[in-house]
């Protein structure tokens, strides 16, 4: 099993079953390098993100919830160097949101993972619909254009995987790094 382990701290977890993974295939050199390049990428990302607030959100249904530290996306909130506002809510695993929360949270990002797209579900309000709405224009978040749609099923199905952390880790630097960052 290649998920993350919510109560080990991310990367911990992460380095864990990915090196556990790379010794079962010979492959244990290729697993400590490119560890070696998602921890310098995640440096740059805490220095960006440091004093940095966010939201991290789940959509699925047509609804928002919020997601703590403790689910899917923990990395934001324990790895990455955002406060993750959705953590002093309730910090066990979900909870459904107001979109007039988020406004009263006002955080400097939104990351969202979209389950219904993850799992395709047919017919289903994709995320960008549901966050495009009036209250949510109202947040920092929204005006200064910091809100991330994240990879639906790298996120929701794929976290933890030593492939997935590059996609995760680029979600993340397009938001922060508008202009992009070397990810090499």
């Amino acid at each position: 099993m290649t998920n993350t382990d919510y109560d080990m701290e991310y990367m911990e977890s992460f380095e864990f079953h990915a090196k556990r993974n790379a010794q079962v295939f010979g492959y244990e050199g290729k697993a400590e390098k490119q560890i070696a390049k998602y921890n310098d990428r995640i440096s740059k990302i805490q220095e960006a993100a440091q004093g940095k607030t966010v939201v991290m959100g789940i959509t699925m249904g047509g609804e928002l919830k919020t997601i703590s530290n403790n689910s899917k996306g923990s990395i934001v909130g324990r790895a990455l160097g955002f406060e993750n506002l959705a953590n002093e809510i309730d910090p066990q695993y979900e909870n459904l949101s107001s979109f007039e929360l988020i406004a009263e949270l006002n955080p400097d990002y939104v990351f969202v993972i979209d389950k219904d797209t993850a799992t395709n579900v047919e017919g289903a309000v994709d995320a960008q619909q549901i966050l495009d709405n009036e209250i949510i224009h109202q947040t920092q978040a929204w005006k200064n254009g910091n809100i991330g749609y994240l990879s639906p099923s790298e996120w929701y199905l794929g976290e933890g995987g030593i492939e997935v952390m590059d996609i995760m880790l680029g979600d993340i630097e397009e938001v922060l790094f508008k202009d992009g960052v070397p990810t090499e």
